[in-house]
């Protein structure tokens, strides 16, 4: 063999090995960045926790609303809607709720974002895209959204559909309920021994209060499926030929 041919073959194995340890270094670096950037994707996750939260706790104040409801109570911005409205059946779809749980999530998650406190980083985000599903013991939250973080050299990519917020949620089961009362109203008595069954086997908590203006104030509660107290309510207003029915009565004020 020629010393040429033996020198390109010393050139062409000392660049092979630049290479390799080229590509090597550069993966590690790539886990420093990785690990360097973790705490502000904890962040951010800790963003899409919270509001999903937060949009559960709305929808049980306003009653499965987040805009506003066709027929509603406002008392200082919030809507308590009527679910049924001297004969007017108003109960909104479980998917309905649903949509209204995403156009939190959507409306607000950006929001949670930018004002949180990290310094010397640039965040940019994808609109937000939600669907939720309402079960019978949790509720699921699947955003699909990029975000993308910068720090000087180092870059991450944090895409949340990888990162489902299944919350634990009695919600699904309160929707059954409400339904069985609302529904209840095209008859002439209700189930009362039907009612306290059904709270009872979902660990629910149900009272009735007068409202005023022929108004009850319908307000579910539990806390079993998370450490607060979670409180969905809603609105029934009756015409005064419904007052005077035994059954009506019983319902609004016997269990008040």
């Amino acid at each position: 063999m020629k010393k040429g041919q033996v020198s390109i073959f010393v050139i062409v194995a000392a660049i092979v090995i630049v290479i390799v340890i080229f590509f090597f270094l550069r993966g590690d670096l790539g886990d420093i960045r990785d690990t360097k950037l973790r705490p502000v994707e904890s962040m951010i996750l800790g963003c899409a926790e919270d509001v999903t939260q937060d949009s559960l706790n709305i929808i049980g104040i306003q009653g499965g609303f987040y805009n506003e409801p066709p027929r509603n109570l406002d008392i200082e911005g919030v809507y308590i809607p009527y679910y049924y409205y001297e004969g007017e059946f108003l109960m909104p779809e479980n998917s309905f709720i649903e949509g209204e749980l995403a156009d939190l999530v959507n409306d607000y998650l950006g929001f949670c974002i930018d004002n949180l406190e990290i310094k010397d980083h640039e965040i940019t985000y994808s609109k937000p895209s939600t669907t939720v599903l309402i079960g019978k013991e949790e509720v699921s939250f699947n955003i699909d959204m990029m975000v993308d973080i910068k720090k000087g050299e180092m870059t991450s990519q944090l895409n949340l559909a990888e990162h489902p917020a299944n919350k634990p949620s009695a919600l699904g089961k309160i929707l059954d309920v409400a339904a069985y009362l609302t529904d209840s109203h095209l008859e002439e008595t209700i189930c009362l021994t039907c009612l306290y069954d059904m709270l009872d086997e979902r660990e629910l908590f149900l009272d009735f209060t007068d409202f005023g203006n022929s108004s009850t104030l319908v307000v579910f509660s539990e806390n079993k499926t998370s450490e607060d107290l979670y409180v969905f309510e809603f609105l029934n207003k009756y015409t005064e030929e419904e007052l005077e029915s035994e059954s009506i009565q019983f319902v609004g004020r016997e269990t008040a």
